[in-house]
């Protein structure tokens, strides 16, 4: 799986420049850009977005009965000014990414559509997300994967998101958390930082004194590309 999770945040972000700045399309490198999640994307995210799996990995609705695609793009654009299609010079739409803001802070969240899996360009999503947090002004992106989602939480090594030693009480233990830091932060300063986001935000995720899951898997050598 390719899928970061969703803060499922309840408050209305607060973002560090306003909302009219994070609505241009945004090109690090490669064949990929970012563009502003619109109506015109429904039809092509409702086919990336078919596999189930992608909505329990994320915490993001399922589309079907009683919710369509255009009607998630327009729950997505009323949480977060930062929602992207992930587009591609010769396939079009091949992903969705988005950064959940709070004053100078984002969270992370994506996936890859079901037909682009397995190519490594997740690992570009992730950078281009965190290009475009650096140049909004946040000051940290933060972001959480479950534990087996290695494809994940490999892509957003890359990006250069350092894991916490931090463990979330149920439903939430299998959970890893990471970030991104964009200016100098201490383990401690990003374990605090971590919980009072999610305090702040009301995401409902707990945590305790104890130290998360073992990540020495995450550098083994070998190369999984979500």
């Amino acid at each position: 799986m390719t899928e970061h999770e969703s803060p499922s945040a309840t408050t209305h972000a607060r973002p560090a420049t306003p909302r009219a700045a994070w609505r241009h399309p945004f090109h690090l490198h490669g064949p990929w850009w970012l563009e502003p999640l619109e109506q015109r994307h429904a039809s092509a995210l409702a086919v990336q977005y078919r596999d189930p799996a992608t909505s329990g990995m994320t915490g993001l609705p399922l589309i079907g009965e009683g919710l369509d695609a255009t009607e998630w793009i327009r729950l997505r654009n009323e949480e977060s000014p930062a929602t992207y299609a992930f587009m591609h010079a010769r396939y079009g739409f091949v992903g969705y990414g988005d950064l959940f803001l709070h004053r100078d802070e984002g969270y992370l969240c994506m996936w890859m559509g079901e037909d682009f899996r397995g190519r490594g360009w997740g690992r570009a999503l992730v950078q281009h997300l965190c290009a475009l947090g650096q140049r909004g002004g946040l000051s940290v992106i933060w972001s959480s994967a479950y534990h087996a989602n290695l494809p994940s939480l490999r892509a957003m090594a890359a990006a250069g998101f350092l894991t916490m030693d931090l463990r979330a009480l149920p439903p939430d233990e299998a959970r890893v958390f990471v970030y991104r830091p964009l200016r100098p932060f201490t383990t401690e300063e990003a374990r605090a930082g971590m919980v009072d986001f999610c305090d702040r935000t009301e995401t409902g995720v707990r945590f305790d004194d104890g130290r998360s899951v073992d990540f020495s898997s995450l550098h083994r050598p070998e190369e999984v590309s979500p």
